[in-house]
């Protein structure tokens, strides 16, 4: 019998060593897992209750994996995290790489800006009939009052008066269209509508140093000359405020 003792109690030492996170449960309890001291069959406290710990679970190898299903699908998921982790290490590689070789980024000069351009803006239109060169009395008080409005405010911008003729030839109208303004060329005849306009506004109390007038000649036609309506288009006279741009620095 003591023979037999001391072979349990030995085999009790080389097995506790595996099971250290039970010992207190086993050595400090009832065969019916009650507390040493306790009366048989009280139920033991939630608290002596033996405890899996994860870290204390050893790694699935290979057995176990082929255990079932489900250590096989965890198996496979570390196996495919291991590989994405391996392959996002060689981007970083990559990128760590490229850093170091590109070439430093070239200083390039700041752009000269551009040199100010006046704003042309069209202002007035008016039509003339055919031979007329002298804006009529509606015309003429329509431009007077405009006139007022630019001089009430100015800015710093002028005025610029260009006339325009259609392509009919002077001289192949009526004798009396032909002698009414004595002209011999359609620039001339553009010019005189032009001057016709600039002088309504010069009496209107603009500066005659703000107003150019030009004559355009049988150009930048707003219509076929083929037709009476785009021949009446084409004789007029366009006024065009023009702000002044800055000097340069």
């Amino acid at each position: 019998m003591r023979q037999l003792t001391k072979v349990l109690f030995l085999s009790l030492v080389i097995i506790l060593p595996g099971c250290t996170t039970i010992d207190a449960f086993l050595f400090n309890a009832n065969p019916d897992g009650t507390p040493i001291g306790a009366p048989a069959g009280t139920s033991a406290p939630v608290t002596d209750q033996p405890r899996l710990v994860a870290a204390d679970l050893p790694a699935p190898g290979p057995a176990a994996e082929g255990a079932g299903p489900v250590a096989q699908s965890n198996a496979r998921l570390r196996s495919e995290i291991a590989a994405m982790e391996g392959e996002l290490k060689a981007v970083e590689d990559e990128i760590a790489r490229l850093r170091a070789t590109a070439p430093a980024e070239a200083v390039l000069p700041s752009p000269i800006p551009a040199a100010a351009t006046p704003s042309v803006v069209l202002w007035v239109r008016l039509f003339f009939k055919s031979g007329q060169t002298v804006l009529d009395k509606d015309s003429q008080k329509a431009l007077t009052d405009i006139s007022g409005k630019f001089l009430a405010n100015p800015g710093k911008r002028h005025i610029e008066v260009r006339g325009y003729c259609d392509d009919t030839p002077v001289g192949s109208g009526k004798k009396e269209k032909k002698t009414r303004h004595g002209l011999s060329s359609l620039e001339a005849v553009s010019q005189a509508r032009a001057d016709s306009a600039a002088a309504v506004m010069i009496k209107a109390g603009i500066s005659a140093s703000l107003i150019q007038a030009r004559g355009m000649g049988a150009t930048g036609f707003l219509a076929d000359n083929d037709t009476p309506e785009g021949r009446d288009q084409n004789r007029r006279v366009d006024i065009y405020l023009i702000d002044d741009a800055e000097p340069e620095e």
